[in-house]
């Protein structure tokens, strides 16, 4: 799909300075999340309760609360319960303005990408249309068996392959995968999600099918809207082509996700992407042969 050349970017050099302006602080919450030495938070009865008080009444003080007011009507027990509200708590580090913000996205995303008949309820692949399991099935976007030393589950995907008819169908695609991760890892709620994009294909044609809409959108989801916080992107990739297009994301990311974004490009074999991700407590039996790990995805 073609874009838009004079669209904003943000350099590989503009990325250095950035980090060279963060603050220490900064630099030390970025490292923690990298390498995967943050601790979760110590959850006790007290803690939770306040923090559920606290978000109780955020929520209450936004004037704009979109589809969350819908929510509030329609799925009153899900929407109110203690689960759902702890999920974009550990998102947001327990910061509670952040993770009323957060509800109030989910929920206007929620109701955008499915009819009313399926927003308010728990996301499955049942609300999925036959183009939106195609986009499921044929792209290469798949939640790993195995989370990393520090309990971060890892999504990995392949760029190339993504196939869809429409954007809605992939995000929707997007959404419910994240909802299966919800329900079967616990340890990603507090511990925070890895994506790995592995796009090692020397200028492939298929490299300049750059949307950036879709793009736009999947940031917006992955820093607003889902319920698992990403600490780390690892992406690599050896070609100019896309080393061109990744201005042009890297614009779109913001700086928070975008200094968890780590390019690996110019690694030659699997052996030296293995070893370069094992640095960050990824080691070779948590990845797909594909990149030289040990586990076979379909």
């Amino acid at each position: 799909m073609p874009f838009n050349y004079t669209a904003p970017t943000f350099s590989e050099q503009q990325l250095r300075e950035e980090a060279e302006n963060l603050s220490e602080q900064e630099k030390r919450e970025i490292k923690l999340d990298l390498y995967g030495q943050r601790k979760p938070f110590l959850e006790t009865n007290n803690f939770i309760s306040s923090k559920l008080e606290e978000l109780e009444q955020e929520l209450i003080s936004m004037e704009d609360i979109g589809a969350f007011e819908q929510a509030k009507q329609r799925c009153p027990d899900y929407v109110n319960g203690n689960d759902f509200r702890l999920i974009f708590l550990r998102k947001t580090m327990f910061d509670v303005k952040s993770a009323a913000e957060h509800i109030v996205n989910y929920w206007n995303l929620k109701v955008e990408l499915f009819s009313e008949e399926c927003a308010f309820r728990p996301c499955s692949e049942a609300d999925l249309g036959d183009d939106d399991l195609e986009a499921l099935q044929n792209s290469m976007v798949r939640i790993l068996p195995k989370n990393d030393k520090n309990g971060r589950a890892i999504l990995f995907t392949i760029r190339k392959s993504w196939h869809y008819r429409c954007r809605e169908s992939f995000l929707r695609a997007w959404m419910v995968l994240h909802h299966k991760l919800l329900d079967t890892n616990f340890d990603a709620q507090k511990n925070g999600l890895i994506l790995i994009s592995f796009d090692v294909f020397p200028n492939s044609p298929s490299s300049v099918n750059f949307d950036r809409k879709l793009s736009s959108a999947l940031l917006h989801f992955i820093n607003n809207c889902s319920p698992f916080r990403t600490v780390a992107v690892h992406h690599f990739f050896d070609s100019p082509i896309l080393g061109f297009i990744i201005q042009f994301v890297m614009y779109l990311m913001g700086k928070e996700f975008r200094q968890r974004y780590c390019l690996h490009r110019g690694l030659r074999s699997n052996e030296e992407r293995v070893a370069a991700l094992d640095n960050f407590g990824i080691t070779k039996d948590m990845l797909p042969t594909i990149m030289g790990g040990t586990i076979q995805l379909d």
